[in-house]
């Protein structure tokens, strides 16, 4: 009994000391002051930067705060405790602290820095049964003797004395009950005495405890040290910033955040597209042409992405040039032959790309020089000169479907008379113009 009387209640003193997590989120993490270089920074990148900082688990149990929510940064440079505290008022969330994880939630957190834990919760109802049990098994005992003590009286005509030990026994029994729940749980009268005086330094151990985990952790005063009552949610990993992408760390542990991560992505956008819409290359076109120059066939070769030569020749119209005159005729039944050589640039089809406009069969505008010669009449007896023209000219050429183009182009050139020499003899400016509908003979899948 009396082990008993001196155990139970080292025990009982022993469970109501406050449990102190390892784990705790120390002074030095607190007051670690963190520099954010932006009027505006998202919330997941925001912890990504503390979690980085500190080495803390940062956890979201929110609805109505998503991690993607940009937020205003007041002040640049500060400790985890006042940007948490600045994070609390911004947004209206609450921070829970458990150790080494701070969790963001709705609901403010609860206060139990000297509640118990939950196996002397359950230890203490356990105690507070036995003790019921045992003064309603003491009432019962009291009552049985007054019972008893009335009958013996009455047996023996003692009526005022069963009266008086009936009051007693009564009396006993309102007097006796927190004694016989005392002995109930400890054995003895003793031990409640005891456990009164283990109550009073539990309440001054704990409030002490209580001080010294708030001046350890120092943070402020809406964080405090609390259990975890519910399921955590972790941060998803495509809301957590990526490792190089928007921060860069100094060596003096200074954050790097960009002012306008908007415009910078915008911008990056933009030219990705550009280069991904550039037009592609030009090809190699053969033709048979129909035109205001005649019948012909044509190859177009490219020189670099935007530079072409075109050879083409055949049957068509010739140039007077006798006399100083200049005229063009065009005998079906006594042709001419040409041969040319035409060099292009093609200046827009980055901008035709750009607009999804068709680019097939070397689709766009031009700038060229051109160089042609004719012959007489390939009949004779003809008034046809042998005639080397030149020019320059502006043009365009547009796809019919997969199979069809259009050519056409408009300039100046001169032209001269090149009989029995090459020297030019009786010059003529002229305008140059020509139209053309030609027909490729590229397969489709090389088109």
């Amino acid at each position: 009994m009396l082990k008993r009387v001196i155990y139970v209640p080292f025990l009982i003193g022993m469970a109501q000391l406050p449990v102190i997590s390892k784990a705790q989120l120390t002074k030095e993490k607190s007051e670690k002051r963190i520099v954010i270089n932006s009027n505006t920074i998202r919330v997941a990148d925001l912890l990504g930067i503390f979690a980085r900082e500190t080495n803390l688990e940062f956890s979201f149990n929110s609805k109505k705060l998503r991690p993607s929510k940009i937020i205003t940064v007041a002040h640049h440079e500060q400790t985890l405790s006042a940007w948490l505290k600045e994070l609390e008022q911004s947004t209206g969330i609450h921070v829970k602290v458990k150790g080494d994880h701070i969790i963001l939630q709705d609901t403010p957190p609860a206060v139990n820095a000297g509640e118990p834990d939950r196996g002397l919760i359950a230890e203490n109802k356990g105690n507070s049964a036995k003790g019921a049990d045992g003064k309603k098994a003491r009432k019962n005992v009291v009552a049985g003797n007054a019972i008893t003590a009335d009958k013996d009286n009455l047996s023996t005509g003692n009526v005022a004395e069963a009266a008086n030990e009936k009051d007693i026994a009564n009396h006993a029994t309102a007097a006796d009950t927190p004694a016989t729940k005392g002995i109930a749980e400890h054995g003895s009268n003793t031990d409640s005495v005891e456990k009164g005086n283990l109550s009073a330094e539990k309440n001054n151990t704990a409030s002490k405890n209580k001080g010294d985990i708030k001046n350890e952790t120092s943070l402020s005063d809406i964080l405090r040290e609390v259990l975890s009552k519910g399921e955590l949610r972790r941060m998803p990993a495509h809301e957590l910033p990526a490792p190089d992408k928007h921060i860069s760390l100094a060596a003096h542990k200074m954050v790097v955040y960009p002012k306008d991560t908007t415009d910078a992505v915008t911008a990056t956008v933009a030219v990705a597209d550009s280069i991904r819409k550039e037009a592609p290359s030009l090809r190699t076109v053969t033709r048979l042409d129909l035109g205001l120059q005649g019948v012909g066939i044509s190859i177009e070769l490219p020189v670099s992405r935007k530079y072409s030569l075109e050879f083409s020749g055949g049957l068509g119209g010739g140039y007077d040039l006798s006399d100083g005159s200049f005229s063009y005729d065009w005998g079906l039944l006594n042709p001419c032959a040409y041969l040319s050589v035409n060099g292009r640039y093609y200046y827009n089809r980055d901008k035709r790309a750009l607009k999804g406009k068709s680019l097939l069969l070397n689709a766009g505008d031009y700038f060229g020089v051109r160089l042609k010669y004719t012959s007489t009449e390939i009949t004779g007896g003809g008034s046809m000169s042998d005639a080397v023209l030149t020019n320059i000219h502006w043009g365009m050429q547009r796809p019919i479907g997969r199979k069809w183009i259009i050519n056409g182009h408009a300039g100046i050139g001169w032209a001269y008379n090149a009989v029995n020499s090459i020297d030019p003899s009786g010059g003529k400016v002229y305008p140059a113009a020509e139209f053309k509908i030609s027909y490729a003979l590229n397969r489709k899948r090389r088109l």
